[in-house]
């Protein structure tokens, strides 16, 4: 089963999309979401007496995160040409370099806590 993983803590992925933003820039960029169930990792942690470095495992514990990102300028023609790569982007939009066209616009991450 695949994980999305925030840190060290794995969430069971349960469903998720990937499609291509459809505009007439030519510029190739992605929407991707990801629904998660809650991670097994957790069942039992958190309470009163959690110590902490368990602390922020107690605030998720139970959880399902959803993760949507968009605008992901991300160099393929394909889905399957995105399988096994992985990328990192620029924190914010004064960090250098960004290596896509920032007239493009800038992408974003939400991570949902539900």
């Amino acid at each position: 089963m695949d994980q999305l993983f925030l840190n060290t803590v794995g969430f069971p992925v349960r469903r998720g999309t990937l499609s291509r933003n459809r505009d007439d820039s030519g510029v190739r960029s992605w929407c991707i979401e990801i629904h998660c169930e809650a991670s097994p990792q957790l069942d039992g942690r958190g309470g009163p007496d959690a110590k902490d470095e368990d602390e922020q495992g107690g605030l998720v514990a139970g959880v399902e995160p959803y993760l949507y990102a968009q605008m992901l300028p991300l160099p393929a023609e394909s889905p399957e040409e995105l399988v096994g790569r992985s990328y990192s982007f620029p924190q914010t939009p004064d960090d250098e370099p960004a290596p896509w066209d920032r007239g493009a616009g800038w992408l974003f991450f939400c991570l949902y806590m539900l």
